[in-house]
């Protein structure tokens, strides 16, 4: 049998299951319904969601997330949110192929998350596309070889920009304990 992703428009909401399923397809669905809350036809909808097809799940559901952000999780009443936002089991299998990243397609920017540190916390609201760290994930799992300069370059960015402000936030968090 052949494996490959299946979109389709049968099902209300923008979602996909998590993975490949090995000889068969893998559902995402596209609800054609288009209003202020939800477009999934918007081409960053469709990336996610086909990231989640091919085994990505949510960037703020990493097992290390704690230390990066804080999810309020006491105001949630729909399951489905609460789902969306619990962190992933250290024993499910998942890889972290890059730092922790704010500015992943694979980040909710709901009002519920509040990063640690202040400089990311516009950041995680405004992902418009595929971050650099996305790009690097996607070669690292799919095993590519090489990655181009430009994408190299932007990723050294990132990585040096990740250390900087988990310092800057460590030191945030040293200076509240003494107080």
């Amino acid at each position: 049998k052949r494996e490959y992703i299946f979109f389709k428009t049968g099902e209300s909401g923008c979602h996909s299951q998590i993975g490949r399923k090995r000889e068969l397809y893998t559902k995402v669905n596209l609800d054609l319904t288009v209003t202020p809350e939800q477009n999934c036809l918007d081409v960053i909808v469709i990336k996610h969601e086909t990231l989640h097809s091919i085994g990505f799940v949510h960037e703020h559901m990493r097992p290390d997330r704690d230390s990066f952000v804080k999810i309020n999780t006491n105001k949630i009443s729909s399951q489905k949110l609460k789902n969306n936002l619990k962190k992933w089991n250290k024993n499910d299998s998942y890889r972290l192929y890059t730092p922790y990243d704010y500015m992943s397609i694979m980040h909710y920017s709901h009002a519920l998350i509040e990063a640690h540190n202040p400089h990311y916390q516009d950041i995680i609201r405004n992902q418009n596309d595929m971050s650099v760290a996305d790009e690097i994930a996607l070669n690292r799992h799919f095993r590519c070889p090489t990655i181009s300069l430009s994408q190299h370059e932007r990723y050294m960015q990132f990585y040096e920009m990740s250390i900087y402000h988990e310092h800057t936030q460590w030191d945030i968090k040293e200076t509240e304990a003494t107080r």
